[in-house]
C-alpha cells in the first residue's frame, strides 16, 4: 500500500498543476492557459512509468503556466499600456490640441483634417483682424481727444478716464460736480471735503474741453468700436479652444469606431422642409 501511494504521488502533483491551469484559464480567458492545461493532461502516462519520467513533466507544465501568466493581461506585465489601451489616444489628443486637424491628417482623413485646419486659420486671421481694428480705432479716438478735446497727453490713461472723457464736455464741469458732491457728502467738515476734492480732482495735464458735443459723440463712438473689436478678438480665442476640443473628440471617436461606420450628411426635414445635419453610426 505504501509503495502504491509513492507510485501515484507524482500523478497527484500533476493533477494539482492541471487544476491551477484550469483556474487561471477561467479567470483570464487566455488561449495560452488552455494550451498549458492540454500539455499537463499528457503527463499521467509518463508519471505512471516512474519518478524519473515525471520530473521533466512537472517542469514543462510549470513553464507553460509561467509563460501564460506573463502573457495574461492580469499579470504584472499588464501594467504597461499597449496599442489597444487608453494611451493609444494620446497622440491624437496631443496633435489636436497643438494643431487641430493634424490628427485627422495623420490617420489619412484628409477632408476632415483640412476642415479643422481651415477653421483654425480663419479663427486666427479674424483674431489678427480684430486686434488691428481695435488698435487703429484706439489711435483714432485718442487723436480726436487731442485735436477736438484739447487733451495734452491722452495716451496711457486708465479706462475710467477715457469713459469720463466721453461723458463730460469739460474737466471744469467735472470739478464743479466734485465740489457739489463733497459738500453734499461731508457738509461742514472742511478736511473731509478737501480730501475728497484732492482724490477726484482732474489735474492740469489731464484736463479737457470739447469743441462741440458732436465731436465728443464721435469720440465716444470710435471708442465703443475699438472696445467691440477687442472683445471680438477675445472671442476668437474662445473659438480656437472650441476648435481644438472638437478636433480632439472627433479624432478620438474615429479611433474608436471602424472606418466608414460614422457618417455625417445634410438632409431635409420632411415636415418642416428645413435642412438638418444627420449623424449615423453603424453598429457591428
Amino acid at each position: 500500500m505504501k509503495r502504491a501511494r509513492e507510485r501515484y504521488r507524482p500523478a497527484a502533483a500533476v493533477v494539482a498543476v492541471i487544476c491551477g491551469a484550469l483556474a487561471l484559464s477561467a479567470v483570464s480567458g487566455d488561449v495560452a492557459f488552455a494550451q498549458a492545461s492540454e500539455s499537463a493532461f499528457l503527463q499521467p502516462r509518463a508519471a505512471i512509468a516512474g519518478d524519473a519520467a515525471i520530473l521533466p513533466g512537472h517542469q514543462a507544465a510549470l513553464l507553460s503556466l509561467g509563460s501564460a501568466l506573463e502573457s495574461s493581461p492580469t499579470g504584472e506585465s499588464a501594467g504597461s499600456a499597449g496599442p489597444t489601451g487608453r494611451n493609444r489616444h494620446l497622440p491624437s489628443i496631443g496633435l489636436s490640441l497643438l494643431l487641430p486637424g493634424s490628427a485627422q491628417l495623420r490617420r489619412g482623413d484628409t477632408g476632415r483634417g483640412l476642415l479643422f485646419l481651415g477653421a483654425e486659420a480663419a479663427i486666427w486671421s479674424a483674431f489678427a483682424t480684430y486686434r488691428f481694428q481695435g488698435n487703429a480705432r484706439r489711435d483714432s479716438y485718442l487723436e480726436m481727444a487731442r485735436l477736438f478735446g484739447h487733451v495734452p497727453h491722452p495716451e496711457g490713461q486708465d479706462d475710467d478716464y477715457y469713459k469720463l472723457l466721453g461723458q463730460i464736455s469739460s474737466s471744469e464741469i467735472w470739478d464743479l460736480v466734485v465740489r457739489i458732491d463733497a459738500r453734499r457728502l461731508y457738509g461742514d467738515d472742511l478736511e473731509a471735503r478737501d480730501a475728497y476734492l484732492a482724490a477726484n480732482h482732474i489735474p492740469a495735464e489731464q484736463s479737457w474741453e470739447w469743441d462741440s458735443d458732436a465731436a465728443r459723440a464721435r469720440y465716444r463712438e470710435k471708442r465703443n468700436d475699438s472696445q467691440q473689436a477687442y472683445r471680438s478678438s477675445r472671442n476668437m480665442i474662445g473659438l480656437a479652444v472650441v476648435n481644438r476640443l472638437a478636433a480632439m473628440f472627433d479624432a478620438v471617436l474615429r479611433d474608436r469606431v471602424p472606418d466608414g461606420s460614422l457618417r455625417a450628411q445634410m438632409t431635409t426635414d420632411p415636415d418642416l422642409g428645413t435642412p438638418r445635419l444627420a449623424v449615423s453610426l453603424a453598429l457591428p
